[in-house]
């Protein structure tokens, strides 16, 4: 009898042993990541003249914060989490908990109900939906907007796991990179343009300072990128241009031989993506400049961005912006030009 129950033991033991050698194994194998995160979508609130007003009393105070996210009622998130069963058992996944950070700054927390079974050696993919509110996000406003628009993004967390019928908490931590810069620059600048073309006595009666500052909002928050000039020949100009309503600029070009004139460039403003490019010569830019009947080279008429090329003889000519059509609407021009001697 004793000898039964040693032998019962030992398989008992046995058994424990290596069910508690699996279970070990098929714990420190179960892996929990974040791998990407999406940027869905962003909860504005409507914007009318009335905000936009709002918003350049806002910039003309210096708080650049409130005139950049004051309209931003949420931002909409799928976070891609991989979860991988490297173990020998397969596993039961209820949920997934976690808190989220933004640069460094706590701003809420998130639940994924998964209720799926994971085998060993197989991997799955969720996708986690996360809703950033507005007065969650704001103690992380600042750092997002010194970030140029990017959010650091952090999940820190726990996966819920069951083995053996024993539920197995496992924590995790992961950190992706997401950027609203676009969105937040591609929603002010259809936004504003509606609202100018559904109302122009509205934006008339704004004035120039207050339609100035709502112009300049997105640039000056977020700045602007630089493109390397990549045009053979003597560069005649790569720079940014500020055209005042009303105005234009005038770039000089000096050509002492048969030349290709190669030019590109892009006109940015909330208030209207457009300028005019001209391509004069001296004689037809004097006549310009004294509002006189002319005769252009070249004539964009009103477009964001244009890159072309025209064959010159000798002589002095000119590259001019021309921003005279438009009321209050300063514009920002990035222009690149070059010439090749033939």
């Amino acid at each position: 009898m004793g000898k039964k129950v040693a032998i019962t033991i030992i398989i008992i033991a046995t058994i424990i042993i290596i069910f508690g050698g699996l279970f070990a194994y098929s714990y420190v194998n179960l892996h929990v990541q974040m791998n990407e995160v999406r940027l869905l979508s962003i909860d504005w609130e409507t914007l009318s003249w009335s905000t936009l007003i709002s918003l350049g009393l806002d910039a003309l105070t210096g708080n650049w914060l409130d005139a950049a996210f004051g309209l931003i009622q949420g931002i909409n998130l799928n976070l891609i989490f991989a979860i991988t069963n490297n173990g020998l058992l397969p596993v039961h996944i209820p949920d997934l908990t976690y808190d989220v950070f933004v640069n460094g700054v706590p701003i809420g927390s998130g639940n994924s109900k998964i209720n799926t079974i994971i085998y060993p050696g197989q991997s799955i993919e969720i996708v986690s939906f996360q809703n950033l509110q507005k007065s969650g996000l704001e103690p992380a406003v600042k750092s997002i907007v010194e970030a140029q628009g990017q959010m650091d993004l952090k999940v820190k967390g726990v996966a819920h796991f069951q083995i053996l019928w024993i539920d197995v908490p496992i924590p995790f931590e992961s950190s992706k990179k997401v950027s609203v810069y676009n969105e937040i620059r591609n929603k002010l600048t259809a936004e504003i343009q509606k609202n100018q073309t559904e109302s122009p006595s509205a934006i008339d009666s704004l004035g120039e300072t207050i339609g100035n500052v709502i112009d300049s909002i997105v640039g000056q928050i977020f700045g602007t990128e630089d493109e390397e000039l990549l045009f053979p020949g003597e560069t005649i100009v790569d720079s940014t241009f500020q055209v005042s309503p009303g105005k234009y600029q005038s770039i000089p070009i000096p050509i002492d031989c048969n030349a290709n004139l190669h030019i590109k460039f892009t006109a940015s403003s909330p208030l209207g993506n457009n300028i005019i490019v001209y391509v004069f010569d001296e004689y037809n830019y004097l006549k310009y400049q004294n509002m006189q009947g002319i005769f252009s080279i070249y004539n964009t008429d009103k477009v964001e961005s244009v890159e072309f090329d025209i064959l010159l003889k000798p002589g002095e000519y000119y590259i001019v912006l021309s921003n005279t059509y438009s009321t209050i609407s300063e514009k920002s021009v990035k222009i690149q030009a070059a010439t090749l001697c033939m």
